[in-house]
């Protein structure tokens, strides 16, 4: 089982965590911590050595100032798919360069965990 970083939803929610190689979307409104959630996972996975890996439709340096804001150390980071400050930048209009960036993580790290979060709200497939 994998933690999502956060003790009281696993005790709440999950048991123990949620099952090894499962995806758990989590939607709502706007303002009630979905962001926040991705950042503790995403924190969780850092902790214990697993390969992690965020997309995000925001600028890299916004991201972790919210990790930060939310009392989430930002000295160890994971890999970024982003609109800026990253390596690798997000084309919303590409869903398909996501998904292989996202497949080639997990081929490339099949040896230990990989965690994979997104705060992608949308995709323009204009």
């Amino acid at each position: 089982m994998v933690s999502t970083g956060v003790s009281s939803l696993d005790n709440l929610l999950l048991s123990d965590g949620d099952p090894d190689r499962s995806v758990i979307l989590v939607e709502g409104p706007p303002g009630i911590g979905k962001e926040a959630l991705c950042y503790w996972f995403i924190r969780s996975g850092l902790v214990q050595c697993d390969y992690c890996f965020y997309a995000t439709h925001r600028p890299v340096s916004d991201v972790l100032r919210d990790m930060k804001g939310v009392g989430i150390s930002t000295e160890r980071v994971p890999n970024w798919i982003a609109s800026s400050g990253s390596s690798n930048r997000l084309d919303l209009r590409d869903p398909t360069s996501i998904s292989v960036n996202i497949k080639e993580a997990a081929h490339n790290n099949k040896d230990r965990r990989v965690r994979i979060a997104t705060d992608v709200q949308r995709l323009s497939l204009n």
